[in-house]
């Protein structure tokens, strides 16, 4: 938790000790690198190939 608290990427929640919330700022860009991480893991979707895996 210490590498995104100090990105400021999560913070903890004022009224629960141990719950951490995503920056709503920082969502964006955190959906874009999964994205990214994703596609190193899987290509399936990004190299087109999905139009012939679906039938038509």
């Amino acid at each position: 938790m210490k590498p995104l608290l100090a990105a400021d990427i999560v913070v903890e929640d004022e009224h629960q000790k141990g719950v951490y919330v995503i920056q709503p700022h920082k969502v964006q860009g955190l959906i874009m690198l999964l994205t990214g991480i994703s596609d190193l893991v899987d290509e399936t979707y990004t190299k087109g190939t999905w139009e012939a895996n679906n039938g038509n």
